[in-house]
């Protein structure tokens, strides 16, 4: 009876696949985090830009002193 059939890499390639593995992971998650900067990033420029608007237009409807 031969119990030694099962399909197993060596250790080595293993190792390889899991390294290969971390490394897209960790590539992933950079360009996760780059990409909710950037959201962060344009979202505060529309908040300002939206305030200059705003500010810009109370400052025309404004009655002049």
């Amino acid at each position: 009876m031969d119990t030694e059939t099962t399909d197993t890499q060596p250790m080595a390639a293993a190792d390889a696949q899991d390294d290969t593995a971390q490394a897209r992971r960790s590539a992933l998650s950079a360009i996760m985090l780059l990409l909710l900067l950037l959201l962060i990033l344009l979202l505060f420029a529309a908040a300002i830009e939206r305030t200059d608007i705003i500010n810009f237009t109370a400052a025309a409807c404004a009655p002049a002193i």
